[in-house]
């Protein structure tokens, strides 16, 4: 269920956008730059900073190997697209991963409440590592895999277009959380 202000934490002062990833076409906005997770992602932060008109917007994401700028830049620029005043968002770009956007994200809210917001798939390893660095932290969830309330059986066992694109990122989280427990 999305966050409504009713339901949030009431004294919330941060959001923070975990990075997605973006493509490196300057013909192209910010926004239509940003892959799929992260224009979920950014778009629900954007919501929530309109129902909380003093909360600072973090966003994160690293230098990417072909890119001129982070990844935090291309959020910060999409979100002043979608009208967000730029002196309300901090680029954090230092954090490699998951890890490191959290522990980047603690320097600077310490023990004030800050809304995570992430893809659903990946809240489950984001909070945990949130909790470990300290952070009092709430999921804002964005980007469902389904935007149904309930799934039936044949939904798991039918084809359909995207099956490859949903099996990926599920890799890619168990990947994710045993590389968390590796690391420790």
């Amino acid at each position: 269920m999305p966050v409504e202000k009713s339901s949030a934490i009431p004294d919330l002062k941060f959001l923070a956008v975990l990075g997605g990833g973006h493509v490196g076409n300057p013909q192209l906005s910010s926004l239509t730059q940003l892959v799929d997770s992260s224009r979920s992602r950014l778009v629900e932060a954007v919501r929530l900073a309109r129902l909380y008109p003093d909360v600072q917007l973090l966003v994160c994401g690293p230098q990417g190997d072909h890119h001129s700028q982070p990844h935090a830049a291309f959020l910060a620029e999409a979100a002043i697209e979608l009208g967000v005043d730029p002196d309300r968002m901090t680029q954090l770009s230092t954090g490699r991963d998951t890890r490191g956007e959290m522990q980047e994200i603690q320097t600077i809210v310490q023990k004030h409440p800050v809304g995570i917001v992430t893809s659903a798939w990946h809240t489950p390893r984001s909070m945990t590592l949130a909790r470990e660095v300290g952070l009092n932290a709430t999921a804002c969830l964005a980007d469902y895999g389904s935007g149904a309330a309930e799934t039936s059986i044949g939904s798991w066992i039918t084809f359909y277009p995207t099956a490859y694109e949903t099996t990926t990122r599920a890799l890619r989280k168990y990947v994710g959380i045993l590389w968390m427990k590796i690391r420790g």
